[in-house]
């Protein structure tokens, strides 16, 4: 099973371009020149508009506009989309890594373009026959307007068809694993059928693929911090799964936005950016783009929407860290190894990426906000994550680090596992005495060290979020001397996946395992003792305010070991406290309540809700047990608490049946709240488009 984790990789580009500007001769500063051979295309939702460079040091304006532009008082009033420099037909990226020129196909089915080549791709907004222009500048001629017909304007008018803009299919990949290359290029203005996906215009991002079975997993890898897609088409070992890498690049001396993105004036020109000003925003480009094109992922490969696996490592092992918090919707689990986990955390083990967080993102102390409304520093910090997801949850995900790391941190670890463990969050850590740049093959954990951990996970299925166990190592203080050299947290406890999830109960068979490591086995504990909550709900209903009964029955004598009832709490999580594990099995059984507590917020016993999918896709069938006769309300909540749609208001007996339209709501995590009286019911739910 492929579970190597690739070693960042520094890229130099200039050297191995340096042909390429011999193409044109230097321009005079005496002379205008006009761009000649202007040629426009709109395929696939976006137009691509190309020329003939006129050498090196020169810019290029590209316009838009309706009618044509015919002079400089029609141009003044044309909207400028924006400027690309000398080349822009080359694929700097790609010549950089496979060491020869390449340059950008603009159809699947087509030669790629010449080297001679400039290259504008926009994407337009609105249906409409539109006109282009380019003119060149250069430091010796500010700016020429003259316009000549058939060579720096196009005479005919473009038809513009807005659609979803696709990948572009470049070249196969190169080794290790045989896949496809493509380019979505991507732009600062958001239209109807794309968002903006970067401060700038025209912006090729790259991306590559192994297509796999339909109807088999997606593993998506990400790659570390100067990788890129070709070493990062690693899979979790499913046999016809499709193999997904994005690219999250910059040419800067912060080589990428680490899984997130940068502040909107950031400078992908320029080796190294200043730190921003307080109070500059931060776009979420690097997440946007990966929702982006995992959305186009689903249509192209028809790969199953519930087993999609995100798997990294540095760089790539935040990432599967981040999304599996950020979009438990999309992702059924993930395995991250040496990630930071916590950006925010100081004082920092590491000065250069603390500068570089410092210069794409702003210093901590700014406390810069993202433009999802969240401020960066609690977004990409898991400490602060576990708090605000702590009624959501995430993806279920396993992560491996080392007490040696100092590129990432140890003391990081230790902090966020606290907080993992206070808000019943989940997941499994493991740790040992590897540093950042450690051989993989040479790791303590690397017998355990596997993507095939999150083959049991699907998006629609349940699972036990495990805390407090008596069978978990000690991480220390995040000194040197204190804690275990190498343990893990929640590591010894696995679970059946044929877990029952219904309105009437939910059950899960558990196990203590052994862990093999590479000096031998710890074997599986006789017995251990786990808090366990259930998270990822899909029928199973949890009110708050109710007493639910269970029972625990020890599979190999058959007796029930242990029985109880429990609350939810007040952000209604059910938890049973130290659940006793055995190696043979342990099958935990929790009721549906079957008694109300007083006059408090409860869901009395008919109270119940259930959807017939989960995630929405179009739209889902809404189903409502009410307790009695009367006045009933139904709505959908955001994550927040606040109210985004009314479902039903007014008189109600016996059920409801009412339509949840998920096209009229934004991708992500929602609630539906049911409330009769002093009853209420509540069911977490997704929408993907």
């Amino acid at each position: 099973m492929p579970d190597r984790i690739p070693r960042p990789i520094i890229l130099l580009a200039g050297v191995l371009l340096a042909g390429v500007f011999q193409l044109g001769q230097v321009p005079s500063p005496a002379h205008a020149r006009v761009v000649t051979g202007i040629s426009v295309v709109h395929r696939g939702g976006q137009t691509f508009v190309m020329w003939q460079n006129l050498g090196p040091g020169w810019r290029y304006r590209v316009y838009r506009g309706s009618p044509a532009i015919v002079d400089a008082h029609v141009l003044a009033a044309t909207t400028l989309l924006g400027m690309v420099g000398d080349s822009s037909a080359v694929d700097r990226r790609r010549s950089a890594i496979l060491g020869s020129l390449q340059t950008f196909r603009i159809d699947s089915s087509a030669a790629p373009l010449p080297a001679g080549s400039g290259l504008f791709v926009h994407t337009p907004g609105a249906p409409t026959i539109a006109y282009y222009a380019v003119l060149a500048e250069s430091s010796a001629i500010i700016f020429d307007s003259t316009l000549t017909a058939g060579q720096n304007r196009t005479v005919t008018g473009v038809a513009e068809s807005p659609q979803m803009p696709l990948p572009v299919w470049q070249r196969k990949t190169a080794s290790p694993a045989n896949g496809d290359d493509y380019v979505l290029w991507v732009q600062s203005t958001p239209t109807s059928t794309m968002p903006a996906l970067s401060n700038l215009p025209s912006i090729p991002t790259h991306l590559s693929l192994v297509r796999g079975v339909p109807g088999r997993p997606l593993t998506v890898f990400g790659h570390s911090r100067g990788g890129n897609s070709y070493n990062g088409l690693l899979g979790s070992g499913y046999p016809g799964e499709s193999i997904l890498c994005v690219e999250d690049h910059m040419p800067t001396r912060d080589v990428g936005g680490f899984t997130f993105g940068h502040h909107l004036e950031y400078d992908r020109g320029i080796f190294q950016n200043d730190v921003p000003n307080a109070g500059m925003l931060v776009a979420d480009y690097v997440d946007r783009r990966m929702l982006y094109i995992l959305d186009w992922a689903e249509r192209a490969l028809g790969h199953d929407p519930a087993r999609v696996f995100l798997y990294g490592g540095s760089m790539g092992g935040s990432l599967a860290f981040f999304f599996a918090f950020h979009h438990p919707e999309r992702i059924a689990a993930s395995v991250g190894v040496i990630p930071k986990l916590c950006t925010g955390y100081t004082p920092d083990s590491n000065d250069w990426l603390r500068a570089s967080f410092d210069r794409i993102w702003g210093r901590v102390a700014d406390a810069p906000m993202g433009t999802n409304g969240v401020p960066v520093y609690e977004w990409m910090d898991g400490r602060s994550l576990a708090v605000r997801q702590r009624i959501v949850g995430t993806a279920p995900y396993s992560l491996f680090f080392g007490r040696a790391d100092t590129v990432v941190g140890w003391p990081e670890k230790v902090a966020y596992a606290e907080a993992m463990q206070t808000n019943r969050i989940g997941g499994a850590l493991f740790w040992d005495t590897r540093g950042h740049y450690d051989d993989p093959d040479l790791v303590p954990w690397k017998p355990t060290q596997t993507a095939t951990r999150m083959h049991g996970f699907r998006v629609d299925r349940s699972f036990p979020a495990l805390s407090h166990c008596s069978a978990d190592g000690d991480m220390g203080d995040g000194s040197p001397g204190s804690g275990d050299n190498m343990g893990t947290i929640n590591g010894h406890v696995a679970w059946d996946t044929t877990i029952v999830d219904l309105p009437t109960e939910w059950q899960c068979v558990l196990r203590s395992v052994s862990l093999p490591h590479r000096l031998g086995v710890f074997p599986a504990p006789e017995s251990l003792f786990v808090d366990i909550t259930p998270r990822r709900l899909q029928q199973f209903p949890v009110a708050i305010g109710v007493p639910y009964s269970y029972s625990v029955t020890d599979l190999e004598t058959g007796q029930i070991v242990q029985t109880g009832t429990v609350q939810p709490d007040a952000d209604a999580l059910l938890t049973l406290p130290q659940v006793r594990v055995t190696p043979n099995g342990a099958r935990v059984l929790i009721g549906h309540p079957t008694t109300s507590v007083g006059d408090r917020n409860v869901a009395a016993p008919g109270l119940m809700l259930a959807l017939d999918s989960n995630p929405v896709r179009a739209s889902a069938s809404l189903t409502l047990h009410w307790a009695t006769s009367g006045a009933g309300r139904a709505r959908v909540l955001d994550v927040a608490g606040r109210a985004v749609r009314l479902l039903h208001e007014g008189p109600v007996t016996g059920t409801t049946t009412l339509t949840v339209d998920g096209r009229s709501l934004a991708p992500g995590l929602y609630w539906i709240e049911a409330v009769q009286g002093t009853a209420r019911a509540t069911r977490r739910f997704a929408v993907i488009h």
